[in-house]
Formats: C-alpha cells, structure tokens, sequence
C-alpha cells in the first residue's frame, strides 16, 4: 500500500512538473487574446481563462514542491520554479 502510494504520488509530481517546465516556451497573452477573438469569444471571458489557468498552474508548483522525494535537487527545482513562474508573469 505505501509503496503504491510512492508511485501515485510520485507520478503526480512528475505529471506537474512536466506541466510547469512546458510554460517556459513560447507563451504570450496577445496570442491567447488574438485566438479567442478569433473564434468568436469575447475578450473578458478570454481573461477570465487566462486568470483561472493561472491560479491553477501557481497552484500546482506549489504542490509539486510540497509532494517531492527528500532527495529532489532543491537547486534545480528552484530554477524550474522561478523560470515556470517569469513566464506565468507574462500572463498577467
């Protein structure tokens, strides 16, 4: 049972993870804006997804750095983190 836990849990922080480090490409607001005027969606309710993406996506590093193994490189993890969280900055 603990060691099924382990694997669950740690499959979530991997999962996260990956999430998070994909945020450090290529993303800028105007193109999400431009996209949804595009098909049809009004401006607010396009801000309203970018906000609750983002307050999500904060809400997950956070988490991810929570449920980490002891041995997790606190140094690189840093890095991710700050790099994830300039980029959902843009966002904002």
């Amino acid at each position: 049972m603990i060691i099924k836990e382990n694997i669950v849990r740690n499959q979530i922080w991997i999962e996260e993870t990956a999430f998070a480090r994909r945020l450090q490409y290529n993303i800028q607001k105007r193109h999400w804006l431009a996209h949804g005027k595009y098909l049809g969606m009004f401006e607010d309710l396009i801000q309203s997804i970018i906000d609750h993406l983002l307050d999500k996506t904060e809400q997950a590093l956070d988490k991810t750095f929570k449920l980490a193994p002891q041995d997790f490189n606190q140094e690189i993890g840093s890095v991710i983190d700050e790099q994830a969280r300039q980029c959902l900055r843009k966002l904002k």
